[in-house]
Parts: C-alpha cells; sequence; structure tokens
C-alpha cells in the first residue's frame, strides 16, 4: 500500500468525539462513506464493503444490507435505477439495480486506480483518483469505457459537485475547494476558497456550496457567486463529517465516525418565499388564531412544518376557509399549498 493511500485512509477514520447539534437517523452503522436516495428509500455505502437501506419515514429505521462483498465503497451515485459504486479498494466501479430483489454488483470499469468521489454530467461519469491526484471520466453508455484523464495537479482530491459545467473539487490535502470548467479541452484548477479545515464532500443548495469540514467536525457553506467566498458555519460539533444530501428541508449528514446518519433540519435549506405564485396570499401574518389563503382557484391540498422540517398539519382549503393554527406553538412555520409554492408565517 503506498504511502499516498494510508494518509487517505487516516484522513478518513482520524478521531474526535464530539456530539452535534443535530438529529440522529441511524446510528449503529459501520464506517458509512456515501448517500443517495430514492423516494422514501436512503441508500449508503458502509466501510469495508456493503450497500445498505433504510425507509426514512420510518421513526426508528432498521438498515438493511442489499449488497455485500464489495471493496471498500467510499462513492455511490445514483442514475435510471443504477447506483454506481467507486470500489476504492478494487480500482474499478460497479453498479447495481436498485430495482432487482436481490440486486448483484457488476463491473462497469475496471483498472481505475482508486476510485473515491463520483459525479454525473448525463452520461458521463467523473471519477475522483485521489492517490493520483487527478480526475477521469467514462461514459456509461459505453459497454466497454476507458478512463480519460480530464485533470491532473490536484492535492489529494476527495468529493467533486457539478454546477454549471462547472466541476468544485474537495482538496484535502490543501484544505481548499477549487473548480474547473468541463467544457474546457485542457481545464486548470482555479481555487475558489482556501484556508478550510479537511474539506471532503460537497453539495450545491442553489448558489450555496456545502462543505464537510472533517477535521473542524462542521459544515460550512460559500456562496459561489460571490468573487470572495467567505465561509458561514451550518453545523458544528459534527463526529468527522464526509457527505451530505438535501432530503426534502433536512440537511442529511454522514458523520463515518460516529458511524451514524444525522440531520440538520431547516426551512431555508430549500424554500424560498419567491416560489410562491404571486397571487396567493396568506393573512393574518402573524398571527395567534386563525390564518387565511386568498386567490385560490381551486380546492387545494396544504402542509405546514415546523422549523425542524417535520410536518405539523395538513388539510385541505379552498378560498376563504380558515386553518386553525390555536394548536401550534409559537414560532416560524412553513405552509405549502400544492401547485402554488410556500409562504413563512409566524405563530404569536
Amino acid at each position: 500500500m503506498s504511502m499516498k493511500k494510508i494518509h487517505f485512509l487516516a484522513i478518513i477514520l482520524m478521531s474526535a468525539n464530539l456530539y452535534a447539534q443535530t438529529t440522529d437517523v441511524i446510528t449503529n452503522l459501520n464506517s458509512p462513506s456515501a448517500m443517495q436516495y430514492d423516494g422514501n428509500i436512503l441508500y449508503f455505502s458502509q466501510l469495508p464493503g456493503q450497500i445498505s437501506k433504510i425507509d426514512i419515514t420510518d421513526p426508528n429505521p432498521i438498515a438493511v444490507d442489499i449488497v455485500t462483498g464489495l471493496d471498500s465503497p467510499y462513492d455511490i451515485i445514483l442514475k435510471d435505477n443504477f447506483l454506481y459504486i467507486s470500489e476504492f479498494g478494487a480500482n474499478k466501479i460497479s453498479k447495481i439495480n436498485i430495482t432487482d430483489q436481490n440486486p448483484t454488483a457488476t463491473d462497469v470499469v475496471t483498472g481505475v486506480n482508486g476510485p473515491e468521489g463520483l459525479e454525473l454530467n448525463g452520461n458521463d461519469l467523473y471519477i475522483v483518483q485521489p492517490n493520483y491526484d487527478k480526475i477521469s471520466k467514462i461514459d456509461i453508455t459505453d459497454p466497454n469505457p476507458t478512463a480519460t484523464e480530464i485533470v491532473s495537479g490536484l492535492d489529494l482530491p476527495a468529493r467533486i459537485a457539478l454546477k454549471d459545467n462547472i466541476l468544485y473539487i474537495s482538496e484535502l490535502a490543501s484544505n481548499k475547494i477549487s473548480k474547473i470548467d468541463i467544457t474546457s479541452p485542457n481545464p486548470n484548477p482555479v481555487d475558489v476558497i482556501t484556508g478550510l479545515n479537511g474539506p471532503y464532500g460537497l453539495t450545491f443548495i442553489n448558489n450555496d456550496l456545502y462543505i464537510c469540514e472533517g477535521f473542524g467536525n462542521k459544515i460550512s457553506k460559500i456562496d459561489i457567486t460571490n468573487i470572495n467566498p467567505t465561509t458561514t458555519e451550518i453545523v458544528t460539533e459534527l463526529d468527522k463529517p464526509i457527505e451530505t444530501l438535501l432530503i426534502g428541508d433536512c440537511l442529511y449528514i454522514v458523520e463515518i465516525f460516529g458511524n451514524k446518519i444525522s440531520k440538520f433540519c431547516d426551512l431555508s435549506l430549500s424554500i424560498e418565499e419567491s416560489s410562491i405564485k404571486s397571487d396567493v396570499r396568506l393573512f393574518p401574518n402573524p398571527s395567534s388564531h386563525f390564518i387565511q389563503v386568498s386567490n385560490l382557484k381551486e380546492s387545494e391540498i396544504f402542509k405546514i412544518y415546523n422549523v425542524l422540517g417535520n410536518l405539523v398539519l395538513e388539510g385541505s382549503i379552498s378560498e376563504n376557509n380558515m386553518i386553525d393554527i390555536r394548536h401550534l406553538n409559537i414560532g416560524l412555520y412553513i405552509i405549502r399549498i400544492e401547485n402554488n409554492g410556500a409562504i413563512k408565517f409566524i405563530k404569536e
């Protein structure tokens, strides 16, 4: 095993015991490393060699293994019912069909030394190879794909995230995020932000890039539209976060050293008031007793969520009907109206 590979594994499993201001989704896992979801099912990899799943609507989910015998499945990504898996120890990308009752992993491409982070752009699968400080890609529709080098000279790259043809790269050894333009024939990395603390998993929510700072045991974010972005802490006191995934209004977090998946729920993560149709109004706001929605053309289903992302009230509403909110605790809520978007309101 190369010194770089030893260093890479040491970074992932570096010890620290802290406690997060989050809600546990599932605990007692075995070094979880990556997540994907489909419907209510959350798929995740566990080291040293399995893919498991849970139903996130279950208040007490139990992990069910769907495939075992893999070799260090560091990252996974889902497309068209196929879960693509980077098997770091086997130097290959494999895949499983999640619709199969008993899925079996099949090889997609072999001879890709030390694959880690994965990202898709159409049928192009981008693959991070940290031991070789580079990123390659394959065409997953090719029956015999060959990895093509996209960029090299990185500094222990780990995970990647794509937005508008720009590929953002976490570089562990340099404690920075860099980026390349994948439309360029010879892309050169450009620094986005430096001075991070063990950057790893990356997730986009609108123009905000959420960054797992593994050594800092926290999730931070930057606004990529800012020429000189600075970090804002979102969640702290985690236990080696290495991956995040937005589901609804909750940011799911892989805490590899905590052997668990947790979540941080915040209505501001995925909902903007501008998403509401311009002619729909909620009043009074704030309110202590009732709220009313105007300019509805027909009866609509509504759901009200608290700041933790929990559903607290649902039903149907039509023009001039009122919703009784007297039983709700004082605080901030959001009402989602089917086919009309969402509005924040305050219960006094």
